[in-house]
């Protein structure tokens, strides 16, 4: 036990005397814990902060999960204030209360995933052959050119060959 609070002390003070070089550095810093995440220099933060919301631009939603640690570090104002400005949306089950209301009080949309309800079985759905529509199309007796207009989920065509064997 004692090692290992050594070697925590270590890693922080590396990071804090600014030993800390993020060029080539792959992991994603926002997936440390939030006592990691308090030790980075503020421009490590922006520049992690710029790259999400590059990343995010099309939708302009970002995951809760994703932003989970850094909205319990010491940095939290400074990426809801980010999302705020440009005006992105929170998607997902925000568990912690307290930063919940941290959203709400800014005004920053939140999205909530609603699982969808499983209803009729419906063939073909979205356009697309599913593999668990191989018994619907045997029962009924689905012929070879009208399962052959129809692509995978990863649009390939023809995806299901022993289809046609029927």
């Amino acid at each position: 036990m004692d090692v290992e609070r050594k070697i925590k002390k270590i890693e922080s003070e590396t990071i804090i005397n600014g030993n800390f070089d993020d060029s080539d550095f792959s992991v994603d810093i926002f997936d440390s814990i939030p006592e990691k995440i308090n030790c980075l220099d503020v421009k490590h933060i922006d520049y992690r902060i710029h790259e999400m919301l590059s990343y995010h631009s099309y939708g302009r939603t970002n995951e809760y999960t994703d932003i989970t640690n850094p909205l319990q570090s010491k940095y939290c104002r400074q990426v809801l204030d980010a999302i705020d400005d440009y005006g992105y949306k929170i998607s997902g089950l925000i568990v912690d209360e307290k930063i919940e209301e941290m959203i709400t009080e800014k005004g920053i949309e939140t999205l909530k995933h609603v699982k969808e309800e499983e209803g009729e079985f419906i063939p073909s759905k979205h356009g697309c052959i599913h593999e668990e529509e191989i018994g619907y199309i045997r029962d009924n007796q689905i012929g070879f050119l009208e399962v052959s207009r129809y692509s995978d989920g990863w649009y390939s065509c023809l995806p299901f060959g022993y289809l046609f064997s029927f």
